[in-house]
Formats: structure tokens, C-alpha cells, sequence
């Protein structure tokens, strides 16, 4: 990506939209590694967002300001492309790095290089651990985690296997898609803005693997992580944000020849989101929302069709 002679070694991007409640935390917690910018993509907040962000103007830090919502991927490139550093490093505005996680990740990367992007663990505020690990998607995961009580999750083996719940996270392990809300890779690719918000972080683990390289997740590197705090907590935008996961995985199995696997995983999430309208019959408060969802989904919709309401 970029060429430019600089003394910055790491690329800190940052997408917001409406984060005031968190992003403060955020650039706090960035500004003051050495040899870091941090990029803040802001998608037309409308609350104090910008404001906030304004404060830390002189901390090494850059402010894109978009008139529309580009969506994730749009705006993680928009930073990509800015960005000086050797090194790229996602960050969601609901995360804040602690002290040593980029010398971690930096020192690890630097001296394999056969590791093509390296992640911290995920941590909630109270120092519980997050594991936001997957495989690549499966649809037997995928289908459980949209359609099963979460209480039921564990008792679906594809659950536990989609999940990595056979890996110990308190030792190194090689992994294929760490979380999206916290991953350090090397300046060198541009993510796919077919997916709109949900995927393109996991087809840009793909396309690093697919090259021939490592993705390592790091336990003694930590990310502190508030968990849909980023904007994505709007009730109101949930029924938006599903689809968009849904388109995001269908074209990821489409994209990676998967053709078949992508055919099947449209007919069982329809026939669920289906099923899930039929039974809301029985409860009608619930009914409108369902079967707006199933429709939508059978025309293949995103998270852009919020904007053609």
C-alpha cells in the first residue's frame, strides 16, 4: 500500500459511527504507543463523535470525515490508503489496546515471517476472556449462533468446533479468523467492499492464508472489549446488521468457490427465517419484524436496504 520513508512502523484504523460513548477510551489507548498513527473513519455520526475525536488532533492522529455512511469496509480501506505505517492495525472503537499489546504483536510479526497478521486476546473489562476465535464459517456454526437460545450453543459439536473450543487460548495458537475487532497484519492488502459491514474481516483472513501465510493469536497481547458498543447496539439496526451477515457469509462462500455450500446456505437460513415467521403468528408483536427480515432476505438485501426504507 503505501511507500512513503516514515518513522511510523504501525497504522492504527479506527471506523465510528455514533461511538461518542466510547471512542475517548479508544484513542487514549492508541496515542501513546511510539512510532503508531491512529486513523479514525468517522461514517456520519451524528452525535459528538467528531467533537471528541477533534480534542486529539495533534496526537499523531487523522480524521476522515465521511458525508454518508460507507460502511466498515469501505471505511477500513479509506484508512488503509492513508495510512504510512508498515503495519495495519483494526481496531473497533468499542476496544482499547493495553500498554504492551502493539509492541507484542509488532515483535512477533517482525521475527516470522511466515506470519502474515497476528491478533491479541480479547478481554471483557472485568478480565473475563472473550473468544471471538472462529474457523472459517460453517453453516452448521452459523446456523446455530442466528437460530439456537445461546444457552444452547455448547450443545451443538459444529458450535464447539466453529468456536475453537478444542484450542487452549492461554498458549500461542495458529488460528484461521481471529476477531475482527482487534488484528494486526502486514500493509499489503485492501479488503473486499463487496461486504458492506460483516465478512470482510474474514475474507481477509482467507485471502492471507490463501497466500501462504500464519495467523497467530497471542495470549500474553491483551485488547480490552466492550462488545457492541460500537454503534452496532441500535436495536433498531439489528434487523439490518443480520441481514448484512447473512449477505456477507453467502457471498463469502460464493467468493471462494463454494458454490454449493453457498446454495445450501441460502435454502436452510430461508427456510428458517421462514419457519421463524410462520411461528410468529402466534405472536403478532413479533410478527412484522420477521417476516420484513425473511422478505428482505430472499431479495438478497444488506445492511444498505436501512437506506432504501
Amino acid at each position: 500500500m503505501s511507500n512513503k520513508t516514515t518513522d511510523i512502523t504501525t497504522s492504527i484504523i479506527i471506523v465510528t459511527y455514533n461511538c461518542a460513548n466510547v471512542i475517548e477510551e479508544a484513542i487514549l489507548s492508541c496515542i501513546e504507543n511510539v512510532n503508531t498513527e491512529t486513523i479514525i473513519v468517522d461514517n456520519a455520526s451524528t452525535d459528538c463523535t467528531k467533537e471528541i475525536v477533534a480534542q486529539y488532533s495533534e496526537k499523531h492522529l487523522v480524521f476522515i470525515s465521511n458525508n454518508t455512511n460507507k460502511g466498515f469496509t469501505q471505511a477500513c480501506n479509506q484508512g488503509i490508503k492513508a495510512a504510512q505505517g508498515k503495519y495495519i492495525m483494526l481496531l473497533n472503537p468499542d476496544a482499547s489496546l493495553q500498554p504492551l499489546t502493539i509492541p507484542t504483536l509488532l515483535n512477533y510479526i517482525e521475527n516470522n515471517q511466515n506470519v502474515g497478521a497476528v491478533a491479541p486476546s480479547l478481554y471483557y473489562p472485568d478480565g473475563t476472556f472473550q473468544n471471538y476465535t472462529r474457523r472459517f464459517p460453517t453453516i452448521c456454526g452459523l446456523w446455530v449462533e442466528s437460530f439456537v437460545p445461546r444457552s444452547l450453543w455448547n450443545f451443538f459439536p459444529c458450535y464447539r468446533k466453529y468456536t475453537y473450543q478444542d484450542l487452549d487460548f492461554s498458549s500461542l495458537q495458529i488460528v484461521e479468523q481471529p476477531a475482527g475487532a482487534a488484528l494486526l497484519f502486514r500493509n499489503k492488502w485492501l479488503l473486499d467492499e463487496t461486504f458492506f459491514i460483516y465478512g470482510s474481516d474474514v475474507d481477509l483472513c482467507k485471502t492471507i492464508i490463501s497466500e501462504g501465510y500464519q495467523i497467530v493469536q497471542l495470549p500474553e497481547s491483551k485488547v480490552l472489549h466492550l462488545q457492541s458498543k460500537g454503534g452496532t447496539e441500535n436495536k433498531e439496526l439489528r434487523l439490518y446488521l443480520d441481514l448484512d451477515n447473512y449477505y456477507g457469509m453467502n457471498y463469502f462462500f460464493k467468493k471462494h468457490h463454494q458454490q454449493f455450500k453457498a446454495f445450501l446456505y441460502r435454502l436452510v437460513f430461508g427456510l428458517s427465517l421462514f419457519l421463524r415467521s410462520i411461528l410468529a403468528l402466534f405472536m403478532p408483536h413479533s410478527l412484522p419484524i420477521r417476516w420484513k427480515k425473511f422478505i428482505l432476505f430472499a431479495k438478497n438485501k444488506n445492511f444498505t436496504a436501512f437506506y432504501e426504507q
